[in-house]
């Protein structure tokens, strides 16, 4: 560090700042060790065949619910770039939007339980 050019501490920054060094030892080895075990293992009970999501079967489907319309439709505002060689570049798609008819509703498209 350096102050009208006279240096006033030559050295690592990472070694100046206690913030910057990691600890040199663990402080709370109790701690630790919960969080190990945790980590490490699985309880007794796990069951690694079963699904990430178990689905309702109370749910139902909302009488709004619209099937037919898809969950984003093309950008009506989109225009196609004048420098778009279709040649060079492919053909030109629009970009996509949320469907505002989704928004007034409870939701579109394929209904999951």
């Amino acid at each position: 560090m350096t102050l009208r050019t006279r240096s006033l501490k030559i050295g690592l920054m990472r070694l100046g700042f206690p913030i910057l060094r990691p600890p040199r030892f663990v402080t709370n080895i109790e701690l630790f060790s919960c969080a190990l075990r945790l980590s490490l293992y699985k309880p007794d009970d796990w069951d690694e065949d079963a699904p990430y999501e178990i689905p309702d079967a109370d749910a139902k489907k909302p009488e709004d619910w619209l099937d037919d319309e898809p969950l984003t439709v093309p950008d009506p505002d989109a225009t196609k770039p004048e420098e778009w060689d279709d040649e060079e570049d492919g053909d030109w798609v629009a970009p996509t939007v949320s469907n505002p008819k989704c928004t007034e509703v409870s939701g579109c498209g394929e209904w999951k339980r």
